[in-house]
């Protein structure tokens, strides 16, 4: 791993690796309600779905993720080789919430061509700066690095949608019953007057 690369420490604090001789480094930040993470980690070899499996079973191993504050995490994965692609590993990224981890981000570095590629999810929350701020430090080191967020996936745009034609129900059927409501009390007005 030839940069060295930091998270500021108002994000979250160094953890030390329970795996002796871990390729790696790792952050935290643990609270009542917050539970994040960062992973670094010197990829020695593997395709794309190994390397997700590394990465799971690493977050499994080190943070131990909760039932009642689930865990969200970013990782750089550091290549001396040919690195994997863009499009390759994308779709290990969630994009809406998983029950105890989250994979919110990846920062792959491919240290052969001095280049590096970012995935984030496309929701922004509390990792956000950590992501950005490593990139700022890779392109400082000279590396040529790029950034994509996640889209939403289909399931979750549906629900949204239908989400909104329920709102949008909802409203015209309170308007009509404020309606009847009005219509039944003047009526009764008219009633008790003639």
């Amino acid at each position: 791993m030839s940069p060295t690369l930091t998270i500021a420490l108002e994000l979250l604090a160094p953890k030390a690796p329970s795996t002796p001789g871990f390729p790696g480094s790792l952050w935290v930040k643990s609270g009542t309600n917050v539970f994040r993470g960062v992973i670094e980690y010197r990829c020695l070899q593997g395709g794309p779905a190994e390397i997700a499996g590394a990465v799971r079973d690493i977050v499994t191993r080190e943070f131990k993720p909760g039932y009642v504050v689930p865990f969200a995490f970013g990782t750089i994965l550091h290549f001396d080789r040919a690195s994997p692609r863009e499009a390759d590993m994308a779709p290990y990224i969630d994009t809406r919430a998983r029950w105890r981890d989250t994979w919110q981000w990846m920062i792959v570095c491919d240290h052969a061509r001095k280049s590096a590629f970012g995935i984030h999810t496309w929701m922004h929350g509390y990792l956000r700066p950590a992501y950005e701020d490593v990139l700022q430090q890779l392109e400082a080191q000279g590396f040529t690095c790029t950034s994509q967020d996640r889209a939403v996936d289909e399931v979750f745009t549906r629900m949204v949608t239908w989400r909104a034609r329920l709102l949008q129900a909802r409203r015209a059927v309170l308007l009509v019953l404020a309606a009847l409501a009005l219509l039944t009390i003047g009526v009764r007005l008219l009633g008790l007057w003639t």
